[in-house]
């Protein structure tokens, strides 16, 4: 299996839950900030505008889906964490410095990483105690970020 047919597959399985939504638009905004860092070296204006631009937009659909209310400290950390991450790349625009986006990417990663083991942990929960929820009860995580709304054409 190649590795495209492998990341299709992943994201076609991640797709399914609300928290595999939320980790799909992460690996779009790392592959957004990947892009944009190869667009910074090769001297590509309008591709690093481009990248940076759906990059800012991925994470306003990530920072819009947060349920502030019900999703308490996280969801509100959440929030600071987007606002810190969208002026890292507004930095980035200015400077034209791939390193300006190693951090940002370093974010959005672990940040990708906290919401995989989200999901593993409401399989490993439906696994052992099956329900007619996909999500147990002491896991909110769409109250946490209203994953259920995020856009389809966000999860490319």
């Amino acid at each position: 299996m190649t590795n495209a047919d492998q990341a299709y597959r992943e994201g076609a399985t991640r797709g399914s839950t609300p928290v595999g939504r939320v980790v799909m638009l992460y690996d779009q905004l790392v592959r957004d900030l990947t892009r944009a860092s190869a667009a910074i070296a090769a001297g590509d204006v309008p591709r690093r505008s481009d990248e940076l631009a759906h990059a800012h937009d991925v994470i306003g659909v990530l920072q819009g889906t947060l349920d502030l209310e019900r999703g308490g400290d996280v969801a509100r950390s959440l929030d600071r964490m987007y606002s810190i991450l969208r002026r890292q790349l507004l930095d980035a625009q200015c400077a034209a410095s791939t390193a300006a986006l190693q951090e940002p990417i370093q974010i959005v990663l672990s940040l990708r990483e906290a919401w995989m083991e989200v999901e593993r942990q409401i399989v490993a929960a439906d696994a052992v105690t099956p329900t007619v929820s996909s999500q147990p009860s002491s896991v909110p995580a769409t109250s946490l970020t209203g994953a259920e709304s995020v856009p389809m054409e966000w999860q490319a």
